[in-house]
């Protein structure tokens, strides 16, 4: 579970100024995919602008174990879907990290799978 997440983006070496590092909590904490998703992209949103960026970076701190979880009246699914995405940790710890992905990975605009033939970010050659 995560509590807080981090988004830090390093600009090129031809734009001016290094880079900017924003971090924000989170009410509750998770373990969802798709909320870590929403928080980085809000600090994205907010913080970045415009200048040609030559890295971006994710981290994620104040974490706990998985087995806390705190129901919600108003989160039906919550239940549901971190027992679906403990399966899905599961089955790509089994057949590898491209065994499931979501739809926009077979896209034209999708890297997942090229990405997964790399090591270190380079060839396998």
């Amino acid at each position: 579970m995560v509590w807080t997440v981090s988004l830090s983006i390093r600009y090129s070496k031809d734009a001016f100024g290094v880079e900017f590092s924003r971090s924000r909590s989170i009410v509750e904490g998770t373990n969802d995919t798709m909320k870590i998703y929403r928080v980085c992209h809000e600090l994205f949103d907010e913080f970045y602008d415009g200048r040609p960026t030559r890295q971006i970076s994710v981290s994620l701190s104040k974490l706990e174990g998985k087995t806390n979880l705190q129901l919600s009246l108003f989160e039906a699914n919550k239940w549901r879907n971190r027992k679906l995405a403990s399966a899905m940790d599961s089955i790509r710890s089994k057949y590898g990290s491209t065994a499931l992905l979501r739809a926009v990975s077979y896209t034209d605009a999708g890297t997942a799978r090229q990405r997964d033939q790399l090591i270190g970010g380079h060839k396998a050659e």
